[in-house]
């Protein structure tokens, strides 16, 4: 009789043996591995045994990182506006009524040029394209305004981790130069809120246009 556990020990054995394509994807996992150190490495030299160096290197770390979600949520929510707006302008009854590709293709390479060419809008600009054209609430506008704020002060200053005096009163506490809802955006709690806020709005909006 055959041995039922020395069986399945080599079924077993048989299943978990890797493919040619997993070996190809680990490969390819090592490899971009290797890239994403060899990048990091360049922006956060090692500091040796510099306790000083350590901490820096890490404060940049974090600074990259909350530059980074920002970023990409801007770039992000941005692109599908820019989406919506195109497709609801070109989808109006009166450019359905043209007579010629020739016009429609005319009219698509302005909008292109409007939205995202070298002179595009900026994006508040699209925001307020977006809700004249009833596409985005009021209240969507305004989160979408702080959004853009935020970007701004991340895309336009290198050192994000500080207080400013600017506009505040003497007698008044300094405020964070990267805020969100009026609270420091580098405070791992406040990061958090800010990634499931505009995580969902993000959602929202993919989900209506793609509707």
């Amino acid at each position: 009789m055959v041995d039922q556990d020395a069986e399945a020990g080599e079924s077993k054995g048989m299943r978990s043996k890797p493919t040619p394509a997993t070996k190809r994807m680990k490969r390819r996992i090592a490899a971009i591995s290797r890239e994403i150190q060899e990048i990091e490495s360049l922006l956060h030299p090692d500091s040796g045994g510099d306790l000083s160096q350590q901490y820096f290197v890490l404060e940049q770390k974090k600074t990259h990182q909350i530059r980074g979600i920002v970023l990409e949520f801007h770039l992000a929510i941005e692109d599908l506006i820019t989406s919506w707006l195109k497709g609801h302008l070109l989808s109006q009854g009166a450019v359905q009524q043209r007579t010629t590709q020739r016009a429609r293709g005319m009219l698509a390479t302005v909008l292109y040029s409007l939205l995202e060419g070298p002179r595009s809008l900026g994006f508040d600009r699209k925001l307020d394209l977006a809700e004249g054209l009833h596409l985005i609430s009021k209240r969507l506008h305004e989160r979408l305004t702080e959004l853009n704020v935020i970007r701004n002060r991340c895309s336009h200053n290198w050192v994000l981790d500080i207080p400013i005096r600017k506009g505040i009163k003497r007698d008044q506490p300094k405020r964070r130069l990267v805020q969100y809802k009026n609270r420091d955006l580098f405070a791992l709690s406040v990061i958090k809120e800010f990634e499931r806020e505009y995580g969902r709005i993000y959602l929202k909006l993919w989900l209506k246009i793609n509707a």
